[in-house]
């Protein structure tokens, strides 16, 4: 499963990645998992260099029984 969050866009809009982001998830009604996490950004140049930055923020959660 894959989980993306995105700030709001537009022309204004300034690229920023959150220190920390709170997760809980659950299925039918059981929490599965409840952690708060620290994505680590990384900044690349994806056209080229010169074309502009882009950049990104991930990290994995490991689930028991997953």
């Amino acid at each position: 499963m894959q989980v993306v969050a995105s700030p709001a866009g537009g022309p204004d809009a300034q690229p920023h990645v959150a220190a920390q982001v709170g997760l809980d998830l659950s299925v039918d009604g059981r929490s599965v998992t409840s952690v708060t996490i620290a994505p680590k950004a990384t900044t690349t140049e994806p056209n080229g260099a010169g074309c502009g930055t882009c950049t990104n923020a991930s990290t994995t959660i490991p689930i028991a029984g997953g």
